[in-house]
């Protein structure tokens, strides 16, 4: 398994931040053309953010942890509007004979 740990000695280095988004970037699929010089340096800018968010997080105390993942190089706007697959409520929930719709996105 790819080493993906973020940290305070890699988030500090932008060497070291380079090098975790080249590693992030073999281990996950990506969408944009990596030969594309605007593009990669866009999608290396939305990475960074991601990598100081989750170094943050992570040394604040929360009983949870963030980690890297392969929305990690999109801005925040993308991610709201990725297409999160949408349920049916249970016939009992069915209102005036239309069907509610409930958002079954894990929180």
């Amino acid at each position: 398994m790819i080493d993906l740990q973020v940290n305070d000695d890699t988030v500090n280095s932008e060497a070291k931040l380079h090098g975790l988004f080249l590693k992030w970037l073999s281990f996950n699929d990506h969408h944009f053309d990596v030969e594309d010089e605007k593009a990669f340096k866009e999608r290396f800018e939305n990475f960074k953010d991601t990598a100081q968010f989750v170094n943050k997080w992570n040394k604040s105390g929360y009983s949870s942890t963030f980690g890297l993942n392969p929305f990690s190089d999109l801005t925040c706007h993308e991610f709201a509007t990725c297409s999160w697959k949408i349920y049916p409520k249970k016939p009992s929930q069915v209102m005036d004979g239309k069907a509610e719709y409930q958002d079954k996105k894990l929180n």
